[in-house]
């Protein structure tokens, strides 16, 4: 097992000078046939630990434009996916997925295998041990579902007649008849670790 400093990790995994990596950022490679995939236009601040790939997922990777908190722990071959954000001291599990434009509030632990799904909130000190289905709300301990998620950003992207459909999927499981949004309940699918939607919280 080798440790990579932040710069030592950007000239190894060849990362693109758009991404913002504080210094104090380690890389943790277990494996050096395998290794860190990371987009563009990424804020990851002091204290982050960055697990490489072990061949599970071949890479641990980040896409684009997301932030990741200070003291946040980013475990072996888990993906980030776009535009999403990570507070202070989360914890993302083995083989986590974090889907995109999710917010996860700080100190919060997705164990290992978990999807989050894209525009998902979940609250403070929570533990997620569960699929989180898209656009929901989830927070406690234990970690429960709370409802729709209303966010700022789906306010911003749909319709009323949109944010209804989203509303009866995420309420009622009912699919949704907007293409896109199909995409996004198949992405989550394809990631869920059970494939149903009765594993999700």
């Amino acid at each position: 097992m080798n440790i990579l400093s932040a710069e030592e990790a950007k000239n190894k995994f060849k990362i693109d000078t758009s991404n913002y990596i504080h210094d104090s950022v380690i890389f943790v490679v277990p494996n050096k046939a395998y290794g860190f995939v990371i987009g563009t236009n990424n804020y990851i601040m002091p204290g982050t630990v960055i697990h490489t790939g072990t061949g599970y997922r071949e890479n641990t990777v980040v896409g684009n434009n997301n932030f990741i908190g200070s003291g946040a722990t980013i475990s072996s071959d888990s993906l980030i996916c776009n535009s999403t954000r990570i507070e202070n001291a989360c914890y993302i599990g083995f083989h986590a997925c974090i889907q995109s434009y999710s917010k996860l509030e700080s100190s919060v632990t997705i164990s290992n295998y978990n999807t989050v799904g894209s525009y998902s909130y979940v609250g403070s000190l929570s533990p997620v041990i569960k699929d989180v289905k898209p656009v929901s709300k989830v927070f406690g301990n234990p970690c429960g579902f709370k409802g729709f998620y209303d966010s700022q950003t789906i306010k911003e992207k749909y319709d009323s007649q949109i944010i209804k459909q989203i509303k009866e999927f995420v309420l009622k499981n009912k699919t949704p008849e907007d293409p896109y949004l199909i995409s996004v309940i198949d992405e989550f699918k394809n990631q869920s670790r059970k494939k149903v939607y009765d594993s999700t919280l």
